[in-house]
This record gives C-alpha cells, structure tokens and sequence, in this order.
C-alpha cells in the first residue's frame, strides 16, 4: 500500500508530502537557511540589504566559531517594522538572548540598541521572520532589515573594549538610525 505501481497515476507518500511542502512555501512566503561557515568574524544580512526586506520571509543563520570560542554578535543598521511584542517582522537571537524588532526611539517593539550579544558556546542561530505586509495605516514603509556583524572571543577573553591607549581596530560607527544616513 502506498507504493507506486506502472501504469498508477497516484503519488507515494513520499512525493506527496514533498509537494504538499513545495506548494506551502511558493503559497505563504520564502523559506531559507543559510549556515555560516566555520570563521572567526563575518557579516549577516536580512534578505535584499539594504533594499527593503521580502514579506512572508523566514531566513535562519547559524554562525559556529571554533571550540575554545564564544560568538559576540552586534547589530549595525536595525530597521524593522516595529509591532507589539515583536509578533510581525522580528529577528530572534538563540539561545534565549532575545527577540527584537522596531525602530531606535520607536514607541512600539524591542530594538536591540547598542550592544554586545555573546554566545555561551561556540554556536548562535539567528531567526528572522517577516510577515505578509510592511504597511502601517494602509501606508507601505520600505524597511531595510539589519546588518550584524559577528566575531569569535575566547571564552574568559573580556568582551569589552579596551579604552586607555589601546589602538582602535573597531569596525565602522554603528548606523541604528541615530543620524544621517539612515
């Protein structure tokens, strides 16, 4: 039973559910996963960066350092459709670092600000999810998405910068729509 016999017009269980799966992800939206290499720095993107972000997107990224290690991630540019409690457009950070959305200053959402999310492995998975619109009072707003940048700290290395005559090796100034630019 189930099993496909010459001449039979009937798909297997197999191939049906295949179908079932291809048709769902052409019918509600994109479905990506993109695994970073083994690096010890690197940058992630949401879909279509800068230019606005997809609806019906769901993209994950696991970013694995070498073991010794622990990943320090921190967001660049944060641009997403702020909603209450983050349920529209939302980028997850795992484990259990948090879930964000919105816009810096934004009344509504959670905006992951300027700071250092660090890994307590050697492992971290990014979600985003985008809903089916990005419009607010029938308004379509072009939301850009996000840029992180990720790097590989030892373990019981400090992740705070040094400050007193320290030679600055950072990357460029954050962009979280504090300015120009934007």
């Amino acid at each position: 039973m189930g099993e496909r016999t010459e001449g039979s017009n009937s798909l297997g269980k197999d191939e049906r559910l295949f179908l079932l799966l291809l048709w769902g992800s052409l019918l509600f939206g994109v479905v990506s996963s993109s695994p970073t290499p083994r690096k010890l720095f690197g940058e992630i993107t949401s879909p279509n960066y800068p230019k606005p972000y997809p609806n019906n997107n769901i993209s994950t990224w696991d970013i694995t350092v070498p073991k010794g290690f622990v990943v320090k991630l921190n967001f660049w540019q944060f641009d997403l459709q702020p909603s209450e409690s983050c349920l529209s457009d939302y980028i997850k950070v795992r484990k259990d670092l948090g879930q964000f959305c919105g816009q810096l200053g934004s009344a509504t959402g959670n905006h992951p600000g300027v700071r250092d999310f660090v890994s307590k492995g050697n492992q971290m998975r990014l979600m985003f999810h985008s809903d089916f619109s990005n419009k607010e009072n029938g308004t379509l707003i072009p939301y850009k998405g996000f840029l992180a940048y990720y790097q590989a700290v030892g373990k019981y290395e400090s992740t705070t910068p040094c400050r007193r005559g320290a030679q600055d090796t950072s990357l460029p100034p954050h962009d979280l729509g504090l300015g120009a630019g934007t």
